[in-house]
């Protein structure tokens, strides 16, 4: 590659300094690993020492960095250079916190790292960065799947942040479960009464947001496609189908209630008197619109 530009870091931290050579180690990979630039560094993971890998590919051109420190694993994100090619020599862990700490073992050690150093050179001159997919696509359309309080919620907060949204629900209304409920629990202090829902304020909010696609009675038949570039079918009730290009999709298809008649020692199903979760809200419901519609008109 004509424009490759290698450059080799030597850092001289966490012990590097005191058990090795590291001049020696950059005459290496600048003569044997034909490095272009070759640097020292007394700590290569401070902010200097980052600073000064970023300035050389910033300002002189590096395509290719050897960072001959600690291991790959470690500083990932000191080291995180997204935009280069980044070979690591791992010479902590893998040379001098392996090798005895004596001057017998000195010479060994140090050919040891040079070695290292000679392969990350080596490594990093065969390494390119990824291509982008040239079938990438980048639409910012979100499918909702489920018109319920959480997808609600997601279509809200999608349109807010700038989205276009397309939002499916099966059944002839948006609400979900949420809909079925008599109130819900206080979310805030004093945490005394029952509070409304808020569901109907949501669903006037979904219904009048120009970025907001409401389809209701209807289902996603068919998704194909990948993230950025989704097409999906919504059939409806009547028949047609509508296909939707969109980026990224959202499932938000609610709960199933469990069986309550699974429970015959409970006496649900025997005894009027014996309901669920759903059944208590929808009594509850049912009470106070027979108590609205009692009152006589002047207390209306």
């Amino acid at each position: 590659m004509a424009d490759m530009k290698v450059a080799a870091y030597i850092c001289q931290g966490c012990g590097l300094g005191e058990r090795l050579d590291t001049a020696d180690l950059a005459k290496i990979a600048q003569k044997e690993g034909k490095a272009q630039v070759v640097k020292e560094h007394p700590f290569l993971c401070n902010a200097e020492g980052v600073a000064m890998i970023r300035n050389d590919i910033d300002n002189d051109a590096v395509t290719h960095v050897m960072i001959a420190a600690c291991s790959r694993r470690a500083k990932t994100e000191a080291f995180g250079f997204d935009d280069v090619a980044v070979s690591r020599a791992n010479l902590r862990e893998g040379v001098i916190w392996v090798r005895p700490d004596d001057e017998a073992s000195r010479e060994t050690t140090q050919e040891m790292a040079a070695d290292y150093v000679r392969m990350g050179c080596a490594e990093v001159k065969k390494m390119k960065l990824p291509g982008a997919n040239p079938e990438a696509a980048t639409n910012r359309r979100v499918l909702v799947v489920g018109g319920g309080i959480s997808g609600m919620t997601a279509a809200l907060e999608a349109s807010k942040a700038g989205y276009q949204v397309v939002l499916v629900e099966k059944a002839g209304s948006l609400g979900g479960w949420g809909a079925k409920l008599y109130k819900r629990s206080p979310a805030r202090s004093p945490y005394a009464d029952p509070q409304d829902t808020g569901v109907d304020a949501m669903i006037a909010a979904v219904t009048g947001d120009a970025n907001i696609t409401v389809y209701t009675n209807a289902i996603t038949s068919k998704i194909e496609g990948s993230p950025g570039r989704f097409k999906a079918d919504v059939s409806q009730e009547s028949g047609a189908t509508v296909t939707e290009e969109v980026g990224s999709i959202i499932q938000a298809t609610g709960f199933t209630l469990y069986d309550a008649n699974k429970l015959p020692e409970l006496g649900y199903g025997k005894s009027a008197n014996v309901v669920d979760q759903a059944g208590l809200e929808a009594l509850a419901k049912a009470a106070t619109a027979a108590q609205s519609n009692a009152l006589p008109m002047a207390a209306k």
